[in-house]
């Protein structure tokens, strides 16, 4: 069984300094390529979220402001 995440000619004779069986070389990659992956979205998402924090904290205050000065209702899910 042959992994489609790395071409077998890449493929490391070892992984952590230790041979594995093919099928378990496999399992690790596919899964360090998840893990990979999960850390560049979560970059990703720091990087978004950083951008608009500000903007996010602004509208979080006006809202405030809205509530101490009655100009605000409450949400009404019906009609979301």
């Amino acid at each position: 069984m042959q992994s489609s995440v790395i071409p077998p000619m890449s493929k490391p004779n070892k992984i952590f300094g230790r041979e594995w069986p093919e099928n378990m070389q496999n399992h690790i990659i596919e899964n360090l390529q998840y893990i990979a992956d999960d850390e560049l979205d979560e970059r990703e998402w720091d990087a978004l979220f950083s951008k608009t924090q500000d903007a996010l904290a602004t509208a979080a205050q006006h809202a405030k402001e809205q509530i101490l000065e009655g100009k605000a209702t409450p949400m009404d899910y019906q009609r979301l």
